[in-house]
């Protein structure tokens, strides 16, 4: 599931473990990326309400899709990283300010609409591949 485009947004990804970042240009909406945890009940004949247990974090799988923007080399080489089934960390800082860091395994490549170079649209797969560092501006 996608949200609607957040103006000033950007996404970077990272193949250095984070001392480099690269912005992916041309990201039509901005994926949702958010923690999503099970829980389990572990209720006894002795409790008088039910009781609840954690479980594990179930990392979902969000789509990202963008312009097709042949000359932009930072592009093409995300582009790159995806169709090759590729890891990376993933930095999302928002218009506000507030930001977040993950882990990520990306895949599905494909090439999804359009013929003329403004209007050919790509896609990939993020998965989440650990936690979400979640960080609020303090403004």
């Amino acid at each position: 599931m996608s949200t609607s485009i957040m103006a000033g947004s950007k996404l970077e990804y990272s193949v250095d473990d984070g001392t480099t970042y690269v912005e992916v240009l041309g990201i039509q909406e901005m994926p949702e990326f958010k923690e999503e945890k099970g829980e389990r009940e572990v209720t006894t004949v002795r409790d008088t309400v039910r009781q609840y247990d954690n479980e594990m974090d179930s990392p979902t799988e969000q789509t990202l899709s963008a312009y097709y923007i042949k000359s932009d080399s930072d592009q093409l080489a995300f582009r790159t990283l995806a169709r090759n089934n590729g890891s990376c960390k993933i930095r999302v800082t928002y218009s506000d300010g507030d930001s977040l860091e993950l882990d990520a395994k990306l895949k599905n490549y494909g090439i999804n609409a359009g013929d003329a170079p403004s209007s050919k649209m790509w896609s990939c797969v993020i998965r989440r591949a650990s936690d979400i560092t979640f960080t609020e501006s303090a403004s």
